[in-house]
């Protein structure tokens, strides 16, 4: 055998050890994500099941259910739990269940339909949150719908949320941070990271130093920001989670809690116009206004 066939036959050796790797490493990372849907900034819980029994359970849970109809979910505190199929054949893409609803995303559409098995009891045991959640919010009736428009300064982006709402890879690896600052790194920006400031606590005054080190200019929430600019607002579910809204060019504001769908509703299902005076669930402690560049290529967060 000469030397170049002899390397030809090598060469596709390696290729096909290779491709036997990357696929044994693809079938090992295969199974349904279970995410306990707790906040909006933060990385939520997350664990994958594999096993094919247990896979096969989550399948029982969703057959022959009575359909309903959209539920109208809060967009902030605990929302439930979502599954998350990667690579599991005859499985829905995505699975979210909530206060006796399930919420089937089939790659196209959303259906709803109503938890008569136990999916929800079932995840709420598996994992071990029925002791530690708190009661569930009650709306304020705050009137956050009839306040006044705070003022705008024309960089404002237009509220578009299929562009976030994807229900896959935009969907769930941005947060409000994301959504706030209008750019889709992938990796639920944590405020501060990019610039290598690290907050000491889940409080306003460490966060609002991450996000002015981070390029955000604090500002008065009753002013206008610089031209090309635009507002965002912070606020805290103290020692527990952080959240952003940004203005859109409407004048109203919306939000993108965690990996759920970006929304211009607060938590009484209100237009939000001011979000100091929106219903904000849990998130009590209002931190303040920042502007941020109106072009995502000149904001710098990760």
């Amino acid at each position: 055998m000469s030397k170049a066939i002899a390397r030809a036959v090598f060469l596709v050796a390696l290729v096909s050890i290779a491709s036997f790797v990357g696929n044994s490493a693809l079938a090992q990372g295969s199974g349904i994500k279970l995410r306990t849907l707790l906040y909006s900034g933060r990385s939520n819980p997350q664990t994958l099941i594999t096993d094919p029994a247990e896979i096969n359970t989550l399948r029982g849970f969703l057959v022959d259910l009575p359909a309903t109809v959209d539920p109208s979910w809060p967009t902030l505190g605990f929302r439930g739990y979502l599954l998350l199929n990667n690579g599991i054949r005859s499985f829905p893409p995505e699975v979210r269940v909530f206060r006796g609803v399930i919420r089937i995303f089939d790659g196209k559409s959303l259906r709803f339909f109503i938890d008569v098995r136990g999916l929800e009891e079932y995840l709420r045991d598996r994992t071990g949150t029925n002791q530690n959640l708190k009661p569930p919010h009650q709306p304020s009736g705050k009137n956050g719908g009839t306040a006044n428009r705070l003022p705008i300064s024309g960089g404002e982006p237009p509220y578009e949320p299929d562009q976030w709402n994807d229900h896959d890879g935009i969907q769930d690896n941005n947060n409000c941070y994301n959504y706030a600052c209008n750019k889709m790194t992938g990796t639920f920006a944590q405020p501060g990271r990019a610039s290598g400031f690290t907050p000491e606590d889940l409080g306003c005054n460490e966060y609002n130093l991450a996000a002015e080190s981070d390029g955000l200019v604090a500002t008065d929430c009753d002013e206008g920001c610089d031209q090309c600019h635009y507002k965002v607002a912070l606020v805290m579910d103290p020692g527990v989670d952080f959240h952003w809204y940004r203005q859109d060019d409407n004048g109203d504001w919306s939000h993108k809690p965690g990996e759920t769908e970006a929304t211009n509703l607060d938590d009484s299902f209100h237009p939000i116009t001011d979000p100091r005076t929106a219903d904000r669930g849990d998130y009590s402690d209002f931190c303040g206004c920042f502007c941020v560049n109106a072009d995502p290529s000149q904001v710098t967060i990760n």
